[in-house]
């Protein structure tokens, strides 16, 4: 165990909080992989992701933007972060606006819910909210 100010991690919890993530993970991933209008986190071959903040983006065609999904999370008083900004955007680095598909990637994707003991009958609550929006927006 390493302890550091404020804090402490255990590193044999890793395990069992990645299994616990990619748990979180497949449950979103099944139920919503399926629409064209939206994609989930891809996890190459060969590789293993501890979906850390499960994210969902939508086709730019559709116009589902961030700003919708947070407004209708909130509504239903579902916490969820936007996805972030490029690193561009910050001070510290050279604006590259050439780089398009970070940003737009921004306002279209959503980091979905995922702390470590959401259920399935609340993940079904957020499902239910995309849900909404890609039907209305057809």
């Amino acid at each position: 165990m390493i302890m550091l100010p404020y804090t402490t991690f255990d590193y044999n919890s890793v395990e069992s909080l990645v299994a616990r993530n990619r748990q979180t993970f497949s449950y979103y991933k099944e139920r919503l992989n399926n629409h064209d209008r939206v994609h989930v986190n891809p996890e190459e071959k060969g590789t293993v992701n501890g979906y850390w903040m499960p994210t969902i983006g939508f086709n730019k065609m559709y116009g589902i933007v961030c700003e919708i999904l947070m407004e209708a999370f909130a509504k239903g008083n579902i916490d969820a972060r936007g996805f972030f900004w490029p690193l561009s955007a910050w001070d510290m680095f050279m604006d590259r606006k050439e780089n398009i598909i970070s940003w737009s990637t921004h306002e279209r994707a959503i980091n979905l819910p995922s702390y470590h003991n959401i259920d399935n009958e609340k993940q079904g609550r957020v499902i239910s909210v995309i849900l909404i929006i890609m039907n209305a927006k057809r």
